[in-house]
Protein backbone atom coordinates (compact mmCIF):
# COMPACT_ATOMS: atom_id res chain seq x y z
CA UNK A 1 0.00 0.00 0.00
CA UNK A 2 0.97 3.51 -0.66
CA UNK A 3 2.70 4.97 2.43
CA UNK A 4 1.26 8.23 2.21
CA UNK A 5 -2.44 7.07 1.72
CA UNK A 6 -2.10 4.00 4.43
CA UNK A 7 -0.74 7.14 6.75
CA UNK A 8 -3.01 9.64 5.74
CA UNK A 9 -5.31 10.86 8.38
CA UNK A 10 -8.14 10.07 6.27
CA UNK A 11 -7.32 6.34 6.32
CA UNK A 12 -6.17 6.00 9.76
CA UNK A 13 -9.43 7.61 10.62
CA UNK A 14 -11.66 4.82 9.41
CA UNK A 15 -9.19 2.16 9.80
CA UNK A 16 -10.75 1.79 13.72
CA UNK A 17 -14.15 1.63 12.16
CA UNK A 18 -15.48 -1.81 13.32
CA UNK A 19 -16.83 -3.97 10.47
CA UNK A 20 -20.70 -4.55 11.40
CA UNK A 21 -21.06 -7.24 8.46
CA UNK A 22 -20.52 -11.03 8.87
CA UNK A 23 -17.04 -12.51 7.80
CA UNK A 24 -18.82 -14.43 4.74
CA UNK A 25 -20.14 -11.33 3.68
CA UNK A 26 -16.37 -9.45 3.53
CA UNK A 27 -15.50 -9.60 0.02
CA UNK A 28 -14.39 -6.01 -0.20
CA UNK A 29 -12.19 -4.30 2.88
CA UNK A 30 -14.23 -1.68 5.21
CA UNK A 31 -12.17 0.95 4.12
CA UNK A 32 -11.86 0.25 0.52
CA UNK A 33 -15.67 0.75 0.44
CA UNK A 34 -15.80 3.81 2.71
CA UNK A 35 -12.78 5.75 0.63
CA UNK A 36 -14.07 4.88 -2.66
CA UNK A 37 -17.70 5.75 -1.83
CA UNK A 38 -16.51 9.24 -0.50
CA UNK A 39 -14.21 9.74 -3.58
CA UNK A 40 -17.06 9.00 -6.05
CA UNK A 41 -19.75 11.34 -3.71
CA UNK A 42 -17.64 13.61 -4.21
CA UNK A 43 -16.94 13.90 -7.87
CA UNK A 44 -20.75 14.01 -8.56
CA UNK A 45 -22.61 10.32 -7.80
CA UNK A 46 -25.32 9.74 -5.84
CA UNK A 47 -26.05 5.93 -5.29
CA UNK A 48 -24.44 2.22 -4.97
CA UNK A 49 -24.42 1.64 -8.41
CA UNK A 50 -23.00 4.23 -9.38
CA UNK A 51 -20.18 4.43 -6.82
CA UNK A 52 -19.29 0.35 -8.05
CA UNK A 53 -19.35 2.15 -11.76
CA UNK A 54 -16.97 4.83 -10.74
CA UNK A 55 -14.97 2.81 -8.97
CA UNK A 56 -14.57 0.40 -11.41
CA UNK A 57 -13.48 3.37 -13.97
CA UNK A 58 -11.05 4.51 -11.77
CA UNK A 59 -9.00 1.43 -10.30
CA UNK A 60 -6.26 2.52 -12.76
CA UNK A 61 -5.75 5.33 -10.37
CA UNK A 62 -6.80 3.71 -7.20
CA UNK A 63 -4.81 0.79 -7.18
CA UNK A 64 -1.84 2.45 -6.86
CA UNK A 65 -3.14 4.39 -3.94
CA UNK A 66 -3.87 0.89 -2.09
CA UNK A 67 -7.38 1.43 -2.69
CA UNK A 68 -9.46 -1.58 -3.84
CA UNK A 69 -6.69 -3.69 -4.68
CA UNK A 70 -8.74 -6.91 -4.99
CA UNK A 71 -11.37 -4.96 -8.08
CA UNK A 72 -14.41 -4.57 -8.16
CA UNK A 73 -17.76 -6.15 -8.58
CA UNK A 74 -20.25 -4.10 -10.39
CA UNK A 75 -23.88 -4.88 -10.40
CA UNK A 76 -26.41 -5.30 -13.79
Amino acid sequence: MNTKIKQSSFMQFFSVLPDPRKLRNQLYSLSDIVSSAILAVLCGYEDWEDVSLWTQAQLPWLQPLGICLKGVTCSP
